[in-house]
């Protein structure tokens, strides 16, 4: 749940009022000038759910770029459960005490001073019926965040995972808010103040506000309700040249995401498969394709040597990783030409393709192999290859669409 307060502005509390268990959480030397959160909440029948609260003021641009960056450590941490062993906590029990110096002397009025600021800050209450549970996940910054570094996710009786999950979820709905309002939070007075406060209380803007940019290229599944005549995908790649399928394979079923061009040198890619093909298989690929080719990209500009890569486990194996690049190269394998599928508009000319195989091995194992070929015509087009970032946002379109309406008919 995500729900907007019927109460005018007049009516918002203290922060302290509002989450006075998080006021005893703030370290010293420390004074919050906003507060954003999730607070979980269970209503008058029992259910529970969680409830987002940003205080008056903040800063909407800051609190996605924290969130964000939190999501990274996150990420690069790649733990499914907290490593905490309890030896830090033991190493502080053993430790000789620090001289204390007559600046950590003041160490109690300073942590009473900031958490007498994070308790000042106004935000809306809870709905009524609605009662804390006590779990939360809260990000307070001090005035300057990017300078002092002052910034703090504060959390109770939630995991890793969990955390993860809602900052995911709030890392899109502001970034997909802010992308339709000023950049400057401060920028219009009222209306930049309208705007922001709609992000921090769960509204969206509405389709009116919303220009989708004009673009030549054209998305189109083979799941299209007026479906193209039955061919074979031997003939789509009649002509081309491939090198040869790994001979213990048996493909069983085959997708494939094809650009072509018209005689008006329009770009559009399609995607084409074979009616036996299991949608979790297919999914499972893509998502495995997706998430490598991301952290490739996100490698490549980054070259340190000294650093490892993200990846850290092989990628699917393509063709030319399982034969010599020298192999003699050929019509597309009996085994995946003879197989059927959907056929290409007649004024369209297929010039890139990247397929992917599913079968077995000799051995009775699941396979997939990863196949991607260009004709000779894509060099005087200037495309010698699928540019990579397009290729990583190609598959997530993709996944996208299976995800939200399934393969569809084929």
């Amino acid at each position: 749940m995500n729900d907007s307060p019927a109460v005018p502005d007049s009516d918002r509390i203290p922060f302290g009022v509002f989450s006075p268990e998080i006021i005893e959480s703030v370290p010293p030397k420390f004074f919050p000038t906003m507060v954003w959160g999730y607070f979980e909440t269970e209503d008058s029948d029992g259910e529970t759910g969680w409830i987002e609260r940003t205080s008056d003021g903040a800063s909407y641009s800051t609190i996605l770029a924290q969130i964000s960056g939190f999501l990274v450590e996150t990420e690069a941490a790649n733990t499914w459960v907290d490593s905490d062993d309890g030896s830090e906590d033991h190493a502080d029990e053993t430790a000789e005490p620090e001289d204390r110096t007559l600046s950590d002397l003041s160490g109690d009025v300073l942590v009473e001073e900031a958490s007498a600021a994070l308790s000042r800050l106004m935000v809306y209450p809870l709905p009524d019926g609605h009662e804390p549970t006590g779990r939360y996940v809260a990000l307070i910054c001090d005035d300057d965040p990017f300078e002092s570094g002052n910034v703090e996710l504060l959390n109770e009786d939630v995991s890793s995972e969990l955390i993860e999950g809602l900052l995911r979820v709030a890392q899109t709905r502001f970034a997909e808010t802010l992308s339709f309002s000023p950049f400057d939070d401060d920028a219009d007075g009222a209306d930049a103040a309208d705007g922001s406060e709609a992000t921090a209380e769960g509204q969206t803007s509405t389709e009116s506000d919303r220009t989708a940019p004009a673009t030549e290229v054209t998305f189109v599944l083979s799941g299209d309700p007026t479906s193209p005549p039955i061919t074979t995908f031997g003939q789509i790649f009649d002509g081309w040249a491939f090198l040869p399928l790994p001979e213990d394979v048996d493909v069983s079923a085959v997708w494939s995401l094809v650009l072509t061009t018209d005689s008006e040198d329009v770009i559009r890619w399609y995607t084409r498969r074979t009616p036996l093909l299991d949608e979790n298989l297919l999914v499972g690929a893509l998502s495995r394709m997706t998430f490598e080719r991301e952290l490739e990209l996100i490698d490549s500009f980054d070259q340190d040597d000294d650093e490892p890569s993200r990846l850290m486990r092989e990628t699917i194996p393509e063709l030319h990783s399982l034969v010599p690049d020298d192999s003699p190269t050929g019509p597309l394998d009996p085994r995946v030409a003879s197989l059927a599928t959907r056929s290409l508009p007649s004024t369209e000319t297929a010039i890139v393709a990247s397929l992917l195989l599913f079968g077995t091995d000799a051995l009775g194992s699941s396979s997939v192999v990863c196949v991607r070929e260009l004709t000779t015509d894509t060099v005087a087009l200037g495309d010698s290859e699928i540019d990579g970032f397009e290729e990583l946002g190609l598959y997530r379109s993709v996944l996208r669409d299976i995800l939200r309406n399934g393969l569809g008919e084929f």
